[in-house]
């Protein structure tokens, strides 16, 4: 059975990329990566995109060892995770419509200066949704698709309709529901890639670099 690693921001975005891995290809097992278990206990908080780039610095030039052995077994991909959103942090934003000139210039980065490795190993996918994982959910229950990839508020707007909680100015996202969301988007993931231009890059990458298992 293939084993993916994960490699993302934070917990919710863990749940969102197994599903709909689940759903492309099968039967698969998942390594949680990064963050690390005890450390988002212990902050109460998502590890968040420096976590992740902390990550792709202290491992990109051994990522093939990685991929060997991680508590003794083997890796057969790796999911990179980071949401474009941040992009303005590392100098990558820009003007959207069109999402992709934003996230091709935050995958550039994500290459070049975090895992400096160039061309990227096949077994590696990238995932840069547009602005944020949580724009998938909001396709498929949201019929205002027009230039989703573009909004910077989809959090607020998935807790106006009662999904997510706002607490002391903190979107919360408990299991409970977060969970059925994600598979919502997996079950219906040809339909986000339709509507999301981030969510079918990552499935076809997906798709493409799980063809030679």
């Amino acid at each position: 059975m293939p084993r993916i690693g994960i490699v993302a921001e934070g917990r919710s975005d863990w749940q969102m990329f197994e599903e709909i891995a689940k759903v492309i290809l099968g039967d698969v097992e998942f390594e949680r990566l990064c963050p690390e278990v005890p450390a988002i206990r212990s902050r109460n908080k998502s590890f968040g995109w420096q976590g992740v780039k902390a990550w792709c610095e202290e491992n990109g030039n051994r990522l093939k060892i990685l991929m060997k052995g991680v508590a003794g077994r083997t890796l057969d991909l790796l999911i990179i995770h980071v949401d474009a959103s941040m992009a303005h942090n590392v100098s990558a934003q820009h003007p959207c419509p069109p999402p992709s000139d934003t996230t091709d210039a935050l995958r550039h980065v994500m290459i070049s200066q975090w895992l400096k490795t160039k061309p990227l190993p096949p077994f590696v996918v990238l995932a840069t949704p547009s602005k944020m994982t949580d724009t998938w959910i909001l396709a498929i229950l949201n019929s205002q698709t027009q230039n989703l990839e573009c909004d910077f508020k989809v959090e607020n707007r998935l807790v106006a309709l009662g999904h997510f909680r706002k607490k002391q100015k903190q979107i919360k996202k408990p299991r409970t529901k977060y969970f059925p969301l994600t598979q919502k988007v997996a079950a219906n993931i040809n339909s986000v890639c339709q509507i999301c231009t981030e969510a079918d890059r990552f499935v076809k990458e997906l798709k493409t670099a799980s063809s030679t298992l």
